[in-house]
C-alpha cells in the first residue's frame, strides 16, 4: 500500500492526517457509528490541477473515476478541505497512471493545458509530495 493511499488510514504513516484518520476511525468503531472516512483533499486538488496541467480535461477525468465534471470542477477551484476517502483513492489512483503521460493532441487537451497555465497549475513533475500542505512545486506559481 502507498504511504497516502487514503482508501484506508495507512497503519504505517506517521503524517498528521492519517494520525487523525485512525484517531477518528477508532472511536467511531468504539462508539458503533458508521465510519464514513474523510482525508484532506489538498492532494486531489492538486493531482487535479496537475493533470489538466498535462492536458487531460474535466470529462475525461470524470469517464475515468466516475467523478461528475461539476464536483472535480469544485474541487479543482480549490475550497474543500476534506473529501471523501473514496474519492481521494480514485483521484489518486488515475493520477498514477497518467501523471506521466500526456494527454493525446485534442483541442480538449489544448483548452485544458491553456486554462491551466493561466491557473498557474503546475504539472505533475513539479511536485516532491504532492499532499503535504507544506510542499510548493518547483516551478512558476502554486497550486
Amino acid at each position: 500500500m502507498r504511504p497516502h493511499d487514503l482508501g484506508q488510514p495507512y497503519q504505517g504513516c506517521q503524517c498528521e492526517a492519517h494520525k487523525r484518520l485512525r484517531a477518528k476511525l477508532r472511536k467511531r468503531k468504539a462508539i458503533g457509528k458508521p465510519v464514513m472516512l474523510k482525508a484532506p483533499a489538498i492532494g486531489a486538488t492538486r493531482r487535479l490541477r496537475a493533470l489538466m496541467a498535462m492536458g487531460y480535461s474535466a470529462r475525461s477525468v470524470s469517464l475515468q473515476t466516475g467523478i461528475s465534471q461539476q464536483e472535480l470542477g469544485y474541487l479543482r477551484a480549490g475550497p474543500r478541505k476534506r473529501l471523501s476517502a473514496s474519492r481521494c483513492s480514485a483521484i489518486a489512483d488515475l493520477y498514477e497512471r497518467l501523471a506521466m503521460h500526456p494527454a493525446p493532441p485534442s483541442r480538449e487537451a489544448s483548452r485544458a493545458r491553456n486554462r491551466a497555465a493561466q491557473a498557474g497549475w503546475m504539472p505533475p513533475l513539479a511536485w516532491d509530495d504532492i499532499d503535504s500542505p507544506r510542499e510548493r512545486p518547483s516551478g512558476r506559481r502554486a497550486a
